[in-house]
């Protein structure tokens, strides 16, 4: 886009708003904030990435604790098998 272009596009939203153009392009320097918003977006993936590491976790240990169960319950099924067997 050029310059021109630019200028045409900022004088019509100022119309369309019923702005002046240095108001409108007061408003946009007050609304902008790049920076800022760069910043939350870190700090949410951050944030996300915790509940991440913490739900791959949960997800270990709850592995882990269905395995060591079907191990029990595999051992009480032997178990129930030998004394079948003997009776």
């Amino acid at each position: 886009m050029n310059v021109t272009h630019e200028k045409l596009v900022i004088s019509a939203k100022a119309r369309r708003l019923r702005l002046d153009v240095p108001d409108l392009m007061c408003k946009g320097a007050l609304a902008y904030e790049g920076g800022q918003m760069d910043e939350a977006l870190g700090e949410l993936a951050s944030l996300a990435r915790q509940a991440a590491e913490r739900a791959c976790a949960a997800i270990d240990e709850t592995l882990d604790f269905v395995a060591a169960s079907n191990a029990r319950l595999a051992a009480l099924e032997a178990q129930r098998q030998i004394s079948a067997a003997r009776s």
